[in-house]
């Protein structure tokens, strides 16, 4: 996967976790890290884009990630913000709601899908594990 798919694939499976379960803070988070608002495709608040494109370049060696290495890289990243954002409770108790198994699923599903439309819809259960 590339910087863009990740960063997508973050930015759906906390916007599906968002609907799902819909905390002031982590909705705040998600429309700020909206890549579909603006013309560009970076987030709604630049800062986010800025911050994940700078950690992806740090922390990425290649221009890849596998499927369950980015997994692992969008937690590390929202690991390293968590000083910046007061909404880290929620956004961690969202991302370790996903599963390696519903992020490979939305992952493989992402390319074919038409842009904005989200590959974690469908998957009624997420996140779910009483999360929040």
């Amino acid at each position: 996967m590339n910087q863009k798919e990740i960063f997508y694939l973050m930015f759906f499976a906390l916007d599906k976790c968002t609907r799902t379960n819909p905390t002031d803070p982590l909705m705040c988070f998600c429309s700020d890290m909206d890549p579909f608002l603006f013309v560009g495709e970076e987030s709604a608040d630049p800062a986010v884009s800025d911050d994940f494109n700078k950690f992806f370049r740090k922390t990425v060696p290649g221009q890849t990630l596998g499927v369950q290495e980015s997994l692992a890289f969008v937690k590390a990243f929202l690991e390293s913000i968590q000083e910046y954002t007061y909404s880290w409770p929620e956004i961690k108790a969202a991302i370790e709601s996903v599963s390696e198994e519903e992020w490979a699923a939305a992952a493989e599903k992402l390319p074919s899908l038409p842009r904005g439309i989200n590959p974690f819809d469908g998957m009624d259960h997420l996140p779910l594990r009483d999360a929040f």
